[in-house]
């Protein structure tokens, strides 16, 4: 009931338009609800939201709240939510904001470090090594930055194996499968909302 609460004072503040202090964004990002987590991970991907956010957010403020909400998404694997990504979703969430990262090299190189982190102990789990590989992986490796980070994984006993297959698939997949498209996805949903302006 309380993240019900929650989930409708969110919304009321979204449907404004007035300045939204940083520090209540702060503690909707922070919140252990999945059901809060998708709806302001929603709301961050609005750029007439994320306008209003005063002071605006700090990077690292939002790549430690994506990195949390898109584990939470891949292990819980909700289905059928307005707001929640199932773990498919969230896998090529996850590929897309690496290429994201792997085309803004000017930001923390540790982010990416982070995502590797978050792959391999997904890859740990027996159950998941499938969809670590055909959902993320493979289509982080399409980006031409990308193998580089990825050179400890070569020589890893249990991720090498991951590394191999992915690789295998980035570059025998056609163009017009790519990553390219998800990726473009994801940069305009970045942006979306430049057009109301």
């Amino acid at each position: 009931m309380q993240h019900n609460n929650l989930l409708k004072k969110i919304l009321e503040a979204a449907q404004g338009n007035s300045t939204l202090p940083r520090q209540m964004v702060l503690s909707w990002m922070q919140s252990q609800e999945i059901e809060v987590m998708a709806l302001v991970d929603d709301l961050l991907g609005d750029k007439r939201f994320t306008d209003r956010i005063r002071p605006p957010l700090q990077f690292e403020e939002y790549h430690t709240f994506l990195t949390r909400y898109v584990e939470q998404c891949i292990w819980k694997n909700v289905r059928d939510h307005e707001y929640v990504l199932e773990r498919w979703e969230a896998g090529y969430r996850l590929a897309a904001y690496f290429w994201y990262l792997l085309d803004n090299p000017s930001l923390p190189h540790d982010a990416i470090e982070d995502l590797k982190r978050l792959l391999a102990r997904l890859y740990e789990k027996p159950e998941l090594r499938d969809f670590v590989v055909n959902s993320v992986l493979e289509h982080v490796l399409e980006h031409p930055q990308a193998a580089k980070h990825f050179k400890d994984w070569q020589r890893h006993p249990l991720l090498h194996e991951a590394y191999e297959r992915a690789m295998t698939w980035a570059t025998t997949t056609p163009k017009e499968d790519s990553m390219l498209y998800i990726h473009k996805r994801f940069i305009e949903m970045i942006g979306k909302g430049d057009e109301q302006e």
